[in-house]
């Protein structure tokens, strides 16, 4: 089964922040409802993932700039680490 982008959406949905490491950085993440995936393989960091909808995806989940989209984008989810990748994310999934 091959990896490969599934037309999921979830890339075009959040915006990921990386948090520290420290307690209170986690505490200031959920005092502001972010939604925190812990992720020990990065030195013990976590990454928020912020829902904000691209004002580009479709009902269809496609890009309706996709020859224009930014270079951020071209690039999502190849160059990026597993743990940047929002959970709903189906690309590592098989066909």
């Amino acid at each position: 089964m091959a990896k490969g982008c599934k037309k999921c959406g979830a890339c075009c949905k959040y915006i990921a922040i990386v948090i520290g490491k420290f307690p209170d950085d986690i505490k200031w993440a959920a005092a502001h409802n972010l939604r925190i995936i812990h992720h020990n393989e990065w030195e013990g960091s976590a990454v928020a993932f912020v829902p904000c909808r691209c004002q580009y995806l479709s009902d269809e989940n496609l890009c309706t700039i996709y020859d224009e989209r930014p270079l951020t984008c071209k690039l999502f989810p190849e160059a990026n680490k597993r743990w940047l990748r929002p959970p709903e994310c189906k690309y590592d999934e098989g066909v």
